[in-house]
């Protein structure tokens, strides 16, 4: 065995490039903008902007990058990864001058764990290698050492305050001002510098005027012995100006009876001079006459023209002022965070409404002007379902600016329970519909950005599907494991989605483990399975449209052991099938083209059904006893599909290897080994399905190898390429126009092309050549063929079934071999028949077959529509129909031939309400006295 996987390697190399990312797909992801941009945002005079990245799922890189004005990522700039440390979010911090260049804070160990450090860097991103790096220790008993603000003087000197003792050893409380080379400047006498009687002792802003003096503010009661409230200003030698003095005055009850009631969050200097304070109440007499924001002259006096009454108590920490005065508030890091603006004289400016349902990151700077926007560090969720990860920007109206790092492909965030947003790794699966469109669901609420909620369709080249929209009623909650989720699509358009916890999916509230879609998203009520308990893991359609199922709850068990279930197409149970039953869950179910049921266990092969790791039931369930797989025991099969010619596809373990360690294999119709495929081994799971001309494809490692890939093999198991190697998560794949992979998953960079979550993966320049267009319901008279269709198209081929990509290897043997049966144009027209189209242009034929169901017209002996009418045609609300005889039934399809509504009026004259589809030519199928008619709508 190892020495065909040395000689599955040497096949590797000779095949790794012919595939590659299709840049087509999903329009809107232009491979500028990635979804995770960092966090902790600085603002430079340039409009670029410092962050710190980090990878989505876990503490890891910790480097700093720089964004574009517009949130793109500038890759000019260049910094070592961990850099800055990133094994807390509040230390995810960077401290920029005005030329670009920068400090950030580190933490380091010694034996209290509680100690940080400062590095510098260039505008590139390079490190100075001669800055003496600071190191800050020391705190008040049962609290954290802490930097809370830098600020930079123009002559390169630069100023710390925060909560700390020492500085390299050096007694400095909660200040430090410091060389730019980062030794400590020592002309900068700050004594015995902030005290607190009341054990806080911290600085948590500082600000510098015009005449080089600085505010301070935190929770402190003196600065070198004089009485100081929460505010102070500092002359440039560390001195105190003795000319600012905020009077605060208490009873004897120690209560606040004049000035400031509480600490001060933030302090900003206006154009004028006056200064801004945010944090505490100003009490007169002991009443409040201005709550959480005051404005202080520049001699300290309270500024009485400045009034905010703050009538909902929002304790708010940091402020931004506006180039026009008004003043931008948040309340730091807080669930459903809030930023809110106020007017020159204090009031509320309602022209500004600002929602978001998440938290700010809560630290000096949560808010910075670019321009007339506004650049927030924090996470955005509104409540349409748009969100953003770290940083957002706002329009001056409070709205989500999308042109900053507008999201393409599904959001890296989701909402839990229905409204509370996490920011986690995403999950996904992508399902290939049989109109190649793409059905995603996962835990995302947004795709483009626009809304959604963790379900959406996607057209062909990956934009996104407007005309499908989720049923309000319906409710998925989102899951970390892709596998989880079936998605079944049939025939007639509807989607079958299955989950195998009852806690994943509701309609109206109530549990529901499998649901029925329209192929526009409303919900089937004629669907009706209400039973759980399933812990559904595998489901199948049959060729009747009825649906097989095993899981492993209580639904599937008979006393102590399992069985299949088998559903009518209306999701009741089907009583004529009884399933054998056998002591394990089986692991994948399939159906042969004789439509007996293929059962395989990838539990401990000795305690499978008579000590079989896979058995065979016949169509009505019961045992069939010459299927005997006895040669075979020892083995765990994971998965198994049928084969046209009855062979089996297999993934399955070998005893004494680890589940992790599976095989891929096929077996001959008799179960025995067939020695003309060539066994691959791997690593991970293999979940195979296939391209064109019957190739294998999966996602698998070799053994030896610590990197997922994509592996295509012939039909006989020989390797031919290998490609895509995966560097992050990816949930899962499948195939669409038969020769291209949609791989979905949590990512921002694929083979470092800036990709958010779901590509397309193709033979390098392979155009796709659409299906031909034309009427999915025509009408034929008696002795017509198929040359009297009207399809548009290029060399147009006819067939009996759709083609096997459509199918979406969700093949039968008897379908899969009936695919390239080609009819001959001359084939006469049978009643009620679908044919199926394809065009070929520049040699290259559709994947996905157009098709059109015929139907006779009347003739003199159908007297059942005689009589019957239809209107107004066309119809822009209401659609009115009668006839002499009962209609029994009314079907709607759109122009792909997906069935959008179905209605039993059982009555002579009935309507139909089309006001919430979209305009468009549809089809309308009567039934009655078991006839039917189909007539072509057009709805305005």
């Amino acid at each position: 065995m190892r020495k065909l996987y040395a000689l599955l390697f040497f096949s590797l190399t000779l095949f790794s490039q012919n595939r590659t990312i299709d840049n087509t797909f999903n329009p809107s992801e232009t491979g500028i903008f990635q979804q995770n941009i960092g966090r902790n945002g600085v603002l430079l005079p340039n409009g670029k902007i410092l962050t710190v990245y980090h990878q989505i799922d876990g503490y890891s890189d910790g480097k700093v990058i720089l964004l574009n004005s517009d949130g793109s990522i500038d890759n000019s700039f260049s910094c070592p990864a961990s850099v800055v440390n990133v094994n807390n979010s509040a230390d995810y911090k960077i401290y920029a001058k005005n030329d670009g260049s920068f400090l950030t804070l580190l933490g380091y160990s010694d034996s209290s764990g509680n100690n940080f450090s400062l590095k510098s860097f260039t505008s590139t991103g390079s490190l100075v290698s001669n800055f003496t790096s600071p190191q800050f220790s020391g705190s008040p008993a049962g609290t954290a050492v802490a930097i809370n603000k830098i600020i930079y003087q123009n002559d390169g000197k630069i100023i710390i305050v925060g909560r700390f003792n020492n500085v390299n050893g050096t007694a400095s409380k909660n200040i430090v001002r410091l060389n730019n080379n980062g030794t400590i400047d020592t002309t900068f006498n700050i004594g015995s510098s902030f005290s607190d009687s009341y054990g806080n002792n911290i600085v948590n802003s500082i600000v510098i005027q015009n005449d080089g003096k600085y505010i301070v503010c935190g929770a402190f009661t003196s600065y070198r012995g004089t009485a100081r409230y929460c505010i102070a200003r500092i002359n440039t030698d560390g001195s105190i100006d003795t000319t600012f003095n905020v009077v605060r005055t208490l009873d004897s009850i120690s209560s606040v009876t004049n000035g400031f009631d509480g600490q001060i969050k933030d302090v900003k200097i206006q154009s004028n001079g006056k200064i801004i304070v945010v944090g505490s109440n100003y009490r007169t007499n002991y009443n409040i006459v201005s709550k959480t924001v005051v404005r202080l002259n520049a001699d300290g006096t309270r500024d009485t023209s400045f009034i905010h009454t703050n009538p909902s108590s929002i304790s708010y920490e940091y402020c931004q002022i506006q180039n026009d005065g008004k003043i931008l508030l948040n309340n730091g890091a807080y669930t459903g965070s809030i930023i809110k603006r106020i007017n020159t004289n204090g009031s509320n400016d309602n022209t500004f409404n600002y929602t978001n349902n998440t938290t700010l990151l809560g630290w000096d700077e949560a808010i910075y002007l670019q321009g007339t926007k506004l650049l927030v560090n924090g996470n955005y969720s509104g409540t349409n379902g748009l969100t953003r990860n770290g940083l957002h920007r706002i329009n001056t109206d409070g709205s989500l600016d999308l042109t900053f790092n507008p999201q393409a492909g599904p959001n890296s965030s989701y909402i839990n329970n229905f409204n509370n947003i996490t920011f986690s790794t995403i999950d996904l699966k992508s399902k290939v519909l049989l109109d190649e469109k793409i059905l995603l669901i996962g835990n995302f609420t947004s795709f483009n950005d626009i809304p959604c909620r963790s379900l959406c369709r996607l057209n062909q080249n990956g934009d996104f599907d407007s005309s499908f929209q989720l049923d309000n009623s319906v409710k998925i909650i989102p899951s970390q494991n892709s596998n989880t989720k079936i998605v079944l699509h049939q025939n007639d358009g509807k989607i079958l989605l299955a989950f195998n916890n009852p806690s994943w999916a509701y309609v109206s509230n109530v549990s529901k483990e499998i649901i029925r879609l329209n192929s526009n998203g409303t919900l089937d009520n004629t669907f009706n399975f209400n039973s759980t308990s399933c812990g559904i893991k595998d489901l199948k359609l049959l060729n009747d449209g009825k649906i097989l199922a095993t899981g492993s709850g209580s639904f599937f068990k008979n006393s102590t052991n399992y069985k299949l279930v088998k559903l009518n197409a209306n999701g009741t149970i089907d009583t004529d099938f009884n399933s054998a039953l056998f002591p394990n869950v089986p692991s994948s179910i399939d159906i042969q083209s004789d439509n007996k049921i293929i059962v395989s266990f990838n539990g401990n092969a000795s305690s499978a059904y008579n000590y079989k790791p896979i058995i065979r039931l016949n169509a009505d369930g019961t045992l069939d006893s010459s299927f005997d797989s006895t040669l075979h025991l020892g083995k765990k099969f994971h998965n198994i599909k049928c084969l046209p010619d009855n062979k089996l596809l297999i993934s399955y373990v070998l005893s004494g290897f680890s589940d992790s360690n599976p095989f891929l294999g096929r077996l001959n119709a008799d179960l025995t080994v067939d020695a003309t495929f060539t066994i691959f081994e791997s690593k991970n799971t293999i979940n195979p399905k296939f391209l064109l001309n019957n190739k294998i494809i999966f996602s698998a490692k070799t053994p030896g190898s610590t990197v997922t890939k994509m592996y295509i093999l012939n039909e006989n198991g020989v390797l031919e390429s290998s490609f895509a190697p995966f560097t992050s998560s990816i949930s899962n794949f499948d195939i669409q126009n038969c020769n291209n992979v949609i791989i979905s998953g949590n990512f921002n960079l694929f083979e470092n092309v800036i990709k958010n979550n779901i590509i397309r993966y193709g033979e390098p320049l392979t155009p796709l050549t659409p299906s031909p267009s034309g009427d999915i319901y025509q009408s034929f008279s008696n002795g017509q063929t198929l040359n009297n269709l009207i399809v548009t198209g290029t060399n147009i081929t006819w067939y009996s079934t759709p083609s096997a990509c459509a199918i979406n290897n969700n093949i039968t043997s008897k379908n899969f071999m009936e695919v390239n049966s080609i009819l001959p144009n001359s084939t006469l027209l049978e009643n009620n028949y679908t044919y199926y189209a394809s065009q070929t242009i520049n040699n290259i034929e559709s994947s996905y077959r157009l098709p059109v169901t015929v139907y006779t017209n009347l003739g003199t002996d159908s007297f059942t529509f005689n009589n019957f009418k239809l209107f107004p045609n066309p119809v822009k609300d209401i659609l009115t129909l009668t006839n002499d005889s009962q209609i029994d039934k009314i079907e709607i399809f759109n122009q792909i031939g997906q069935n959008i509504l179905i209605e039993k009026p059982e009555t002579e004259s009935t309507s139909v309400n089309l006001s919430k589809y979209s305009k468009g030519i549809y089809f309308i199928k009567i039934y009655s006295n078991n006839k039917s008619i189909i007539r072509k709508i057009i709805k305005d």
